[in-house]
């Protein structure tokens, strides 16, 4: 996977990751400083840059542009994959829904709406989706990356839909039970996946690890979604399948405090020995689904890796990635963004305020607290920027 690549969810990763931070930052003066400090330090302009906005089939909707690089940040030519996918159009409405909660600004609603209707047009009969789109907006239903699945840009579509589901069930309920019910078929393709194997496990290099679950990091991002959903609906058939992916991501948890990999969840079922930043969502999918569910095994799991392999990076530095031999660089937002938003999700699960100051240091990283001495987020104009191998040591800026 290129760097490029990886760096494709940047700005929507850092801008979730600098708001979810600011109720720790601000004092309890009240809610007009903090909003006076979410819209000094949020700005959606680079990311309102990618929208591709476009009409497929009769509707409007918009493809998140995958590279703008620096200096002039014009959309850049994705290759063989296409201009746009599912994987970061689904984070970005995540984003523009995040935005509206926060705000009432009504167009990032709509281009939440938009967002959401490409996440639609992506997915199959049967519940699964596609990635890309080509630059003359066909699906790419053959390439790697793309191919129907139920894998990361799935999972990744899940979140958004439950998230859109949750909010337009008040602001236009019609729109929301379109929402609903397609999120309810990527349900049924979810549990054709992970349900005949649960309570299922593998021996691996001694290793027991759950069988029902083959991309631990991926469906993380489906926890999440779930658990917006059963925040507004409490429907049985959602719980089932939270209660299958919580036990299979907690249960995948290894080493101790001081023993790798931290109390690190591993991320991929090959390997008992990988672990790394960028795809790492379950402390905040344990933690959220755990305060919904009322599991506190769910909370206690992602607390002991807020204790365990996060404290390590804290105090240790950002890396890439271990196995178990750590790899510094490239360091990339994305995976900072992992870190806040789970010491901020423990925070918010346990009531410990300990874990918002530690998410707060973690946020640092965006803001000059790196390897490379480097602001990673421009919060004049909203790009975000990544670090690259040495002896560069330097921020490679773009999405």
């Amino acid at each position: 996977m290129s760097l490029r690549r990886l760096v494709a969810g940047a700005v929507a990763g850092v801008l979730l990751a600098v708001g979810s931070v600011f109720p720790a930052a601000a004092k309890p003066s009240g809610n007009a400083e903090r909003e006076s400090l979410y819209r000094r330090m949020i700005n959606l302009d680079h990311l309102n840059h990618l929208q591709d906005e476009v009409t497929l089939g009769g509707r409007e909707m918009a493809v998140t542009r995958i590279y703008s690089e620096y200096p002039d940040y014009g959309w850049v030519d994705a290759g063989e994959e296409g201009i746009g996918c599912v994987d970061d159009t689904a984070r970005a409405a995540v984003v523009y829904l995040t935005d509206y909660e926060r705000t009432g600004d009504r167009k990032s609603l709509e281009r939440a709406r938009k967002a959401l209707n490409f996440v639609l047009h992506m997915q199959a009969e049967d519940g699964e989706f596609y990635n890309f789109v080509r630059e003359d907006y066909s699906i790419n239903r053959d390439g790697p990356t793309s191919r129907k699945s139920m894998s990361w840009w799935a999972s990744r579509a899940m979140w958004a839909l439950g998230n859109g589901y949750r909010v337009f069930r008040k602001e236009d309920p019609a729109y929301a039970a379109e929402l609903r019910e397609r999120f309810l078929l990527a349900n049924e393709a979810l549990q054709r996946k992970i349900g005949p194997d649960y309570g299922k496990y593998r021996r691996i290099h001694g290793q027991k690890v759950p069988a029902w679950i083959d991309e631990f990091d991926a469906f993380s991002n489906a926890l999440l979604g779930l658990t917006e959903f059963y925040r507004a609906e409490p429907l049985p058939e959602i719980a089932d399948s939270m209660v299958k992916l919580g036990d299979g991501l907690s249960r995948y948890q290894l080493g101790t405090f001081s023993e790798y990999p931290y109390r690190a969840h591993m991320d991929w079922s090959g390997s008992v020995q990988l672990w790394h930043t960028w795809g790492s969502s379950q402390p905040m999918a344990l933690a959220r689904a755990g305060k919904v569910l009322n599991r506190r095994d769910y909370i206690e799991s992602a607390r002991k890796a807020a204790e365990g392999i996060y404290a390590h990076l804290l105090t240790s530095g950002m890396i890439k990635e271990m196995a178990p031999t750590p790899s510094y660089y490239e360091q990339i937002a994305y995976g900072a963004n992992r870190m806040v938003q789970g010491l901020i999700a423990v925070g918010e699960a346990t009531g410990d305020a300990k874990y918002r100051r530690m998410a707060g240091l973690a946020a640092s990283w965006f803001f000059g607290n790196n390897d490379a001495d480097a602001v990673m987020y421009d919060f004049q104009t909203g790009p975000a920027s990544s670090m690259r191998t040495p002896p560069i040591m330097k921020a490679w800026r773009g999405w």
